[in-house]
């Protein structure tokens, strides 16, 4: 009987430390997605005059729907509730956050 050592004890086949590896690095990349993708859209001031200084009915109420919606599809990761891929798995419920702001540009462009 051959003796056993530490070292005999502790090697690993080749193959699994490979897909560990690799199964490290695609979390990895998805957290680094996940983080790029969840960040906060920058804050924006409510323009309540034109650029000539003249107080235009609705100017403010317009400019605010065109940024909401503007921030909705320029926002990194695109539109994430029709993905399909897993990489959303990692975000905190950022589709739920899109249909809410959906909805509001929905309903306000309605009223508009």
């Amino acid at each position: 009987m051959a003796e056993k050592t530490a070292a005999s004890l502790l090697a690993r086949p080749a193959w699994l430390r490979i897909v560990a590896v690799a199964a490290g690095l695609i979390l990895l990349t998805w957290t680094v997605i996940g983080i790029y993708w969840s960040r906060e859209p920058d804050v924006f001031w409510v323009n309540h005059q034109i650029e000539d200084q003249r107080v235009v009915v609705g100017y403010s109420t317009t400019d605010t729907l065109i940024r909401v919606a503007e921030t909705l599809l320029e926002k990194p990761g695109a539109y994430l509730t029709n993905d399909v891929k897993t990489t959303r798995v990692l975000l905190v419920n950022f589709p739920s956050w899109e249909l809410c702001v959906l909805t509001q540009v929905r309903d306000r462009a309605r009223v508009i």
